[in-house]
């Protein structure tokens, strides 16, 4: 996914130009992250989560995702629609 900052906050952009920031990992990780399961410090010491540029706009992703908290709960055990 290509994303750019504008003053509305973060918007998807087509694959136009070169990148300012590369962030890559596995979905397995992506999807740990996404429910709030995993820590993105922990998987970026341990080179899991590559990033790759501008590591200030990195780290500006990341506070935003951390300030807004898990994307995608995880669903409860007893939860039929898991």
């Amino acid at each position: 996914m290509r994303l750019q900052i504008t003053p509305s906050g973060f918007a998807p952009v087509g694959d136009q130009g070169e990148a300012a920031l590369r962030i890559a990992a596995t979905a397995d990780s992506y999807l740990r992250l996404l429910r709030g399961e995993d820590d993105p410090d922990r998987l970026f010491f341990e080179r899991v989560l590559v990033m790759e540029g501008d590591t200030e706009l990195g780290l500006v992703l990341k506070n935003t995702l951390d300030a807004i908290g898990p994307l995608w709960p995880r669903k409860a055990a007893n939860d039929p629609g898991r």
